[in-house]
């Protein structure tokens, strides 16, 4: 069993929208824009502080290794070994991955046609620039599937002009598996049967 020191190189979908944010901030300057999980809200074009991209998971399902087999269940990874709460005895953690396929939707909201064609195309370029870099970071795979003007909430579409970006994602869910869980589970099914006795 391999030994690692800590569980480097792997992002999930919060770890992957994270490092997107703050790229997009770094490459586009801190006011370019918003990119927020949550749609623009407000019923007037001007209460609405544009351009805005969204994202959202759309699907989720074990992840597809090799050619034809999926990963349907988390397996270990490696054990890490981390100083108890007094910093003395290192207590191993088991550490449990699971590779994963997601679809995620980037929503571009901007006020013209024009201009959202040419933040789209900019979003775009952005994906393919820094692609490898998220995988360097943990990312397995990264693909455009399709764009469209289709929005996931319609109800923008009065104030807001919109173009979907849908892309696949492959990346690795990591679960640290500390080990005394089975202490912790004991612990608690004594508490239970205490508090059950004393009733």
């Amino acid at each position: 069993m391999e030994l690692r020191q800590q569980a480097e190189g792997n992002l999930d979908y919060d770890g992957f929208t994270t490092l997107m944010k703050r790229l997009l901030y770094a490459a586009w300057g801190d006011e370019w824009g918003v990119f927020t999980a949550d749609a623009p809200s407000g019923t007037e074009s001007e209460q609405v502080d544009f351009p805005v991209i969204t994202y959202l998971l759309k699907f989720l399902r074990p992840g597809q290794v090799g050619k034809s087999a999926r990963e349907i269940k988390a397996r270990q990874r490696f054990i890490d070994y981390r100083p108890d709460a007094n910093g003395t005895e290192a207590q191993a953690v088991t550490i449990y991955g699971q590779v994963m396929d997601a679809e995620v939707v980037f929503e571009i909201w901007e006020e013209s046609n024009i201009k959202t064609e040419a933040l789209a195309k900019k979003f775009r370029d952005f994906m393919t620039i820094y692609g490898g870099y998220f995988k360097s970071q943990g990312l397995r795979n990264i693909h455009f599937l399709m764009m469209n003007d289709q929005p996931e909430n319609g109800r923008f579409r009065d104030i807001a002009v919109c173009r979907k970006l849908i892309y696949q994602i492959q990346f690795e869910e990591l679960t640290e598996v500390p080990s005394d869980v089975f202490r912790i589970i004991d612990t608690a099914k004594n508490n239970q049967l205490k508090l059950d006795e004393s009733q």
